[in-house]
Parts: structure tokens; C-alpha cells; sequence
């Protein structure tokens, strides 16, 4: 049984590490192409004067950077290989607009590699997932607590409906994160207190 979970995680591990390296070759290569090529039809088309041809192009090829993009910094973020986990915390929770967010990270999880910063990262993703409902706006803050072996997450000004429906909204995702949680030999809590209008998940990693 522990050669077979050995083995499956080598798998994973190199299936990330793929992944890191298309994220690289997308951000760094084919994402500045498409840029060359959307400033080479600008050019052109001031040049030339006729611009209705090209401004269609243009369009596509802007289309097609925004999902390049989308997906390179889905396989690598870049805020986070750049500027480091904290920054790339709170840009995450950017998307989250109208809801105070408390983030405390550990000054520790900084000094980290960058292979189990961009773990805790994902597994902050996976969490932020599992215990969101897009269309529900009731929540008032969020916190967050990271350091290298526990993750906490608190949710606060939760209806009761939000906290009764999570389960039924979010079942695909509380999967996905229990399985991340799993590959790490951790363990997920996630309890809810509807008297205090709260939601609170603690990722506990060996």
C-alpha cells in the first residue's frame, strides 16, 4: 500500500512539474509572440490606413492573449513566482470585491520554496472553492491564517441558507480539496456554526 501511494505521488509530483513548465513556455514565449504579432498589425495598419480588416484580427488575437493567459497563470502564477505568496494572497482574493478579508501569513511560509509555496497556494484555491457560492453576496469578511503546517479559513456574516446549501453548491469542490488535503497525508475540517453565522476550515498538513 505505500509503494502504490509513493508511486501515485511521484506521478503527481511530475504531472506539476509539467505543468509549472508549460505555464513558463506560455507566459514567456507564446504569450509575448501573440503580443509581437498584435503590435506588428497596429503598426500596419496605421501605415497602410486601413484599419477595419486589422481591428478584426486584432480582436481575435486579443481574445486568444486573455485565455493564454488565463491558463499559463492558472499552471503558474506568475504574482506568485514574482512578488511572492503574501502578494499573491491578496491578489487572489482581489476577485472577492465588497468583502472585507483579514490575511495573516506566517513570515516563515516566505522564506519557503517556491514548489510548496505554490502547494499552499493551490490548496488556499481549492479552499476559497469549496466554501464559496458565487451568487450569495452575504458574506462580510474573510480571514485567513497560513503557515507551513496548518491552514485556517474563516468566513463570517454567513446566512443560515448559505451555511444549509454549501454542501449542495459545493459538493464537486469540498471533493476536490478533500483529495488535495489527502496528498499532502493532511487532514480537512470544515464545521459550520449557524448560531454565529460562520464557516470555519482548518487544513492540517503532516
Amino acid at each position: 500500500m505505500r509503494s502504490r501511494e509513493k508511486l501515485y505521488k511521484s506521478i503527481i509530483k511530475e504531472y506539476e512539474d509539467q505543468n509549472l513548465l508549460l505555464g513558463k513556455i506560455l507566459h514567456e514565449y507564446i504569450a509575448q509572440d501573440l503580443y509581437a504579432i498584435q503590435l506588428t498589425l497596429q503598426r500596419y495598419s496605421i501605415e497602410q490606413g486601413h484599419s477595419l480588416p486589422i481591428d478584426q484580427v486584432k480582436d481575435i488575437i486579443n481574445g486568444t492573449i486573455g485565455k493564454v493567459q488565463q491558463m499559463a497563470n492558472d499552471l503558474l502564477p506568475v504574482v506568485l513566482r514574482d512578488f511572492g505568496f503574501q502578494r499573491a494572497i491578496e491578489d487572489l482574493f482581489l476577485q472577492y470585491n465588497g468583502i472585507k478579508n483579514e490575511i495573516q501569513v506566517e513570515h516563515s511560509v516566505n522564506s519557503l520554496d517556491f514548489n510548496f509555496q505554490f502547494k499552499l497556494f493551490q490548496l488556499v484555491q481549492f479552499m476559497l472553492k469549496a466554501c464559496f457560492i458565487t451568487d450569495d453576496t452575504c458574506i462580510l469578511v474573510i480571514k485567513l491564517v497560513v503557515n507551513k503546517d496548518n491552514l485556517l479559513l474563516e468566513m463570517e456574516g454567513v446566512s443560515e441558507n448559505y451555511i444549509r446549501e454549501i454542501n449542495n453548491y459545493n459538493k464537486e469542490n469540498i471533493k476536490k480539496l478533500q483529495d488535495r488535503v489527502n496528498l499532502f497525508e493532511g487532514t480537512l475540517d470544515i464545521n459550520t456554526c449557524s448560531d454565529r453565522n460562520k464557516i470555519v476550515v482548518i487544513v492540517k498538513l503532516n
